[in-house]
């Protein structure tokens, strides 16, 4: 009889949240302190989650279409950098 095998480590990726109605990825979006918060919330269970290796995000900033960056357009920080940053 063989050993069971050892599960793999989850790398949760290309993960975001749109914070605004211009998004053209997915039909939903939220304020970015809501984005902020979940990611927040994101953080605490990566945390505590032996089985989860890293959370990965998808956009550095918006642009063509995706509000789903932790950066404005523009390079400016959205609160949920912040949240991100600091997980």
């Amino acid at each position: 009889m063989t050993a069971p095998a050892t599960p793999a480590p989850l790398f949760l990726s290309e993960w975001t949240i749109p914070t605004s109605p211009a998004e053209a990825e997915f039909p939903f979006w939220v304020k970015p302190r809501v984005a902020a918060g979940w990611i927040h919330d994101a953080w605490r269970i990566v945390r505590r989650s032996t089985f989860i290796y890293a959370l990965g995000w998808i956009h550095v900033h918006d642009g063509e279409g995706s509000t789903g960056g932790l950066l404005y357009a523009s390079g400016r920080p959205k609160p949920g950098y912040w949240a991100f940053r600091n997980g």
